[in-house]
């Protein structure tokens, strides 16, 4: 069964935050986080009241997703007004990257390693790997599985950067990321309850292919604890 995560932040002068998700198999403009049918270009947004002194909260139960998703990275986007994410020019906003896999231990396809160095511009942004939080940047992780591995990176007034790196045997590769800065009035502070995260050996690289249709509790939410400060595209 999955967990349930509470979500909470702030956003001065609003009564109501919009809420929505986009990722693997999705519609681009996102759906509910509470029922993956409802899309938001069609209206379909998850929300939260505001309180009197600029809070909210939210407890998203993974469980209640009203259908099967993916295993892979999503993207929760908070915004202050009920736009899609198409259309979020004019609005305050921030996104949060979302890692989302099946439980149980599966098995790294190759035992040689190597080794990873991640800096930012500018540095002590926290660092998932492969749905992991492996601290602030700079980082350098050693034995790691040769292949493919899942960066996420995100620094409070920044956008979050999602990318893949290659790890080769033997080597160490360095990885250098120019983070762009964000401006706005939302904040949010999501505070995972509840979820655990697995070690290296129950992390898929590349992960399973397919859900199983509810969101177990070994989900890993690469949700960062930080103020996100949201931003109007240009």
């Amino acid at each position: 069964m999955g967990d349930m995560v509470t979500l909470s932040g702030s956003s001065p002068g609003s009564d109501i935050v919009y809420i929505f998700m986009t990722g693997p198999n999705l519609p681009p403009n996102g759906v509910a986080l509470n029922n993956i049918n409802r899309r938001a270009d069609m209206g379909g947004f998850t929300t939260a009241d505001v309180d009197p002194d600029g809070h909210w909260v939210y407890k998203w139960y993974t469980n209640q997703l009203g259908g099967k998703i993916d295993t892979g990275t999503y993207t929760i986007w908070v915004t202050d007004r009920p736009v899609d994410r198409s259309h979020l020019s004019g609005s305050d906003y921030h996104s949060i990257p979302v890692f989302l896999q099946q439980p149980g231990i599966v098995a790294w396809s190759s035992t040689a390693s190597g080794a990873l160095m991640v800096r930012t511009i500018p540095e002590e942004a926290v660092l998932f790997l492969n749905g992991e939080n492996r601290g602030v940047t700079p980082v350098t992780i050693t034995d790691l599985p040769v292949g493919n591995h899942l960066i996420v990176v995100s620094l409070p007034g920044y956008e979050n950067l999602t990318t893949q790196v290659v790890v080769k045997e033997g080597a160490r590769t360095e990885v250098i990321i120019p983070l762009s800065s964000v401006n706005g009035s939302v904040f949010v502070n999501p505070t995972p309850a509840g979820v655990e995260t697995p070690s290296p050996s129950q992390v898929a690289s590349p992960p399973p292919t397919r859900a199983s249709g509810v969101i177990p509790a070994t989900i890993v939410l690469s949700m960062i604890a930080l103020m996100l400060l949201g931003r109007r595209t240009k």
